[in-house]
């Protein structure tokens, strides 16, 4: 498999990059509490409850931090402590969310890494490998659109 170590032209990103952090932190946080709207129901997501989470693009300059208060995925708008950050570049976490790269593989190749509370980031990656895309809701939809979307990054990032 090609490894794409260069960056999304900035332009491709451009509506999302001009949005404040405010902003998007609560789009993501959305996006996430909608598509797990089961596992949160079920408790799936209680390991991360009152639990700072910072997920870092490297290769875009995004990033979003999120909590869980009472089952609820939350952004965090302020500047304090996380709990955990996730880094990796926009290609390796499309790679995980389509199930074309096993989320050990892409820690293990130094590719996704953690810094902070490892417990908690090995807890969040074996949740993530187990969960099925096409369980989630519109998931009949999420799947072909995230492979579309890796699709037109590795394109961008030729």
């Amino acid at each position: 498999m090609q490894r794409y170590d260069h960056c999304m032209p900035h332009y491709a990103l451009l509506p999302v990059l001009m949005l404040p952090q405010e902003l998007r932190n609560r789009l993501v946080a959305q996006a996430l509490s909608l598509a797990f709207v089961r596992e949160r129901q079920h408790g799936d997501l209680d390991f991360l409850e009152q639990r700072r989470v910072r997920i870092a693009l490297s290769d875009v300059d995004l990033d979003f931090t999120i909590t869980v208060q009472n089952r609820q995925i939350l952004p965090v708008v302020d500047d304090g402590p996380v709990d955990l950050t996730v880094g990796g570049s926009l290609h390796d976490y499309l790679l995980l969310v389509t199930s074309r790269e096993d989320p050990d593989t892409l820690f293990f190749q130094r590719r996704l890494h953690m810094q902070g509370n490892t417990g908690l980031g090995v807890h969040l990656k074996n949740f993530l490998a187990g969960v099925d895309l096409t369980s989630i809701p519109l998931g009949n939809v999420l799947q072909p659109t995230l492979s579309w979307g890796l699709s037109v990054y590795e394109w961008l990032a030729r």
